[in-house]
């Protein structure tokens, strides 16, 4: 809690209704598990106490429990000479401690960060408001909270049924969701950020063909609203960076030992009879679906970061077209800070320096994936 120390909850912490409508289906899946970012009651927000802090870092603990009830499970694979599915269960074992601690870090240690995010986020808000635009994307956050549990249950309680899973998977396979869900979360706040940046250079056009008598309240209104936006941004890149880092390793490895699980699968098949290769072709239709529903959720974030910085980019293009007009004294202070401001703080999201969130950023990742599937193909192709 190191970096949260740093940062201060402003006194005023009062959520309005229409944000706290914004963050109900976002906040739902944390609140399920237990991972509580903040607590909200009668409309004032509060960090963790010690007792949730405790409670959530037990109920993490004990989602543990089923990795090693499927050990257990598996154990009789191994005379079957598919070593590959122990060594799927110690990886298992391992990203699944290392994202049980990151989202206990994420979002309930650094409760501090993630409260601050939302009162500078609810004041860029009550300045730049598109009533309608901002219920059609409450609707969004609903939709893709939805979506993204139907999904998990669809397939879950479809396999499950059909092959008798046990509990122990079940609840493995349920408990990802949490993971899932964190990208979601990402992806709707990085949505609302380029919505408002959109919205901010929209003030600022409109600004110039208003009287200037008395605009330059409004000028500077604009100024510290751009500036709440920035902050807002790093808060996002300081609460979500490592989570993305997390889903992009733990994607890359699940479908190349996933892969490889899947040759070992499809070879014993073709030496036993047809029906455990009707059952190795359900397993296999079962891991891509989770290795495509994982790349589009990749893809949705880049898109929507690359969207962020396209409008960033904008504000740029604005200022220096104003810059170039015949514009006041507010004007031009205000567009030549915002430049500045621009040049010394603004960049793309780097995680941990490694990649940047961009739209190029799918294209590397599957091409990354695609050389190590092939060299797993050639393999099994010997």
């Amino acid at each position: 809690m190191k970096e949260s120390s740093n940062i201060k909850v402003p006194f005023n912490n009062f959520v309005d209704n229409d944000v706290l409508s914004m963050l109900l289906p976002l906040n739902i899946m944390h609140h399920i598990f237990p991972s509580p970012k903040y607590r909200i009651r009668k409309n004032l927000i509060q960090p963790n106490t010690l007792t949730i802090c405790v409670i959530s870092a037990t109920c993490n603990l004990i989602l543990l429990v089923p990795l090693i009830g499927r050990f257990y499970d598996y154990c009789s694979i191994e005379e079957s000479g598919l070593n590959i599915v122990i060594f799927t269960f110690l990886y298992d074992f391992v990203s699944y401690f290392i994202g049980y601690v990151l989202n206990f870090y994420i979002n309930v240690l650094q409760t501090i960060i993630n409260i601050s995010f939302v009162l500078k986020l609810q004041k860029v808000h009550r300045f730049l408001n598109d009533e309608v635009h901002f219920k059609r994307y409450i609707i969004g956050n609903w939709i893709s909270f939805i979506s993204i549990c139907i999904f998990y249950f669809v397939l879950i309680g479809a396999f499950s049924l059909h092959y008798h899973t046990t509990i122990y998977n079940i609840i493995y396979s349920v408990t990802y969701l949490y993971f899932d869900i964190n990208m979601i979360y990402a992806i709707r706040l990085i949505v609302l950020l380029a919505k408002k940046v959109d919205l901010w250079n929209d003030q600022v056009l409109k600004g110039l063909h208003i009287v200037q008598e008395g605009r330059g309240t409004y000028w500077k209104k604009l100024f510290d609203t751009y500036i709440e936006i920035l902050e807002c941004y790093d808060l996002y890149k300081k609460i979500y960076k490592m989570m993305i880092l997390f889903h992009t390793v733990d994607f890359f490895c699940n479908t190349v030992i996933r892969m490889q699980l899947v040759l070992d699968i499809f070879h014993l098949s073709l030496q036993v009879e047809s029906e455990v290769l009707v059952t190795a072709l359900v397993i296999i239709l079962v891991l891509y679906m989770w290795v495509i529903k994982s790349l589009v959720l990749e893809i949705i974030l880049s898109f929507s970061c690359e969207e962020f910085y396209k409008s960033m980019s904008d504000v740029q293009t604005s200022c220096a077209l104003i810059l170039k007009s015949n514009c006041t004294d507010y004007q031009r202070r205000l567009c030549k800070n915002i430049q500045r401001l621009h040049r010394v703080t603004f960049n793309k999201m780097s995680v941990c320096g490694m990649f940047y969130i961009d739209a190029t950023f799918p294209l590397k990742m599957a091409a990354l994936v695609a050389t190590y599937v092939i060299v797993l193909l050639q393999f099994a192709l010997l």
